[in-house]
């Protein structure tokens, strides 16, 4: 059992919608993938410091006073944690206008800030099904 928890892959889901959380776990958790769940950008890096995460899956709009673009900046300013992948999934840009389906952000004009702190993909949840942005998950993990 401990080999299977070694080889277990391990979601950040920084979320602050629990029905979300609740549907987003559910569907990792059927692919053997372990999901760790913050609501804000805080909490969020107490859990980076306490859990192996392969993959980070972020809303831009959180609990409190910082935003998924104030933790972007602090996992991508920490030698720690900067190589993993971050997944944006919100229906918002930086300016809070709803913004179509990019699927490559350094090929679209928004959201700029995220590019730089090298955002891995974007998806907007309202035209965004959850099996499409599972299967892109998956291969960020090598999960067949």
């Amino acid at each position: 059992m401990d080999d299977n928890k070694r080889e277990q892959k391990c979601i950040l889901v920084v979320e602050d919608d629990p029905d979300f959380v609740k549907i987003i776990t559910e569907k990792l958790e059927k692919n053997n993938i372990r999901v760790v769940n913050a609501k804000t950008a805080d909490e969020s890096m107490e859990l980076l410091k306490n859990n192996h995460v392969d993959l980070i899956w972020l809303d831009h709009y959180l609990v409190g006073d910082k935003t998924g673009y104030d933790f972007v900046t602090s996992v991508k300013n920490d030698s720690k944690y900067r190589k993993i992948p971050i997944f944006l999934v919100t229906n918002y840009d930086d300016y809070g206008n709803t913004v179509v389906f990019m699927e490559k952000l350094e090929h679209e004009e928004n959201p700029k800030t995220y590019v730089e702190f090298g955002i891995d993909k974007y998806f907007v949840k309202s035209n965004s099904s959850l099996d499409t942005i599972l299967e892109e998950v998956k291969k960020y993990l090598k999960i067949e």
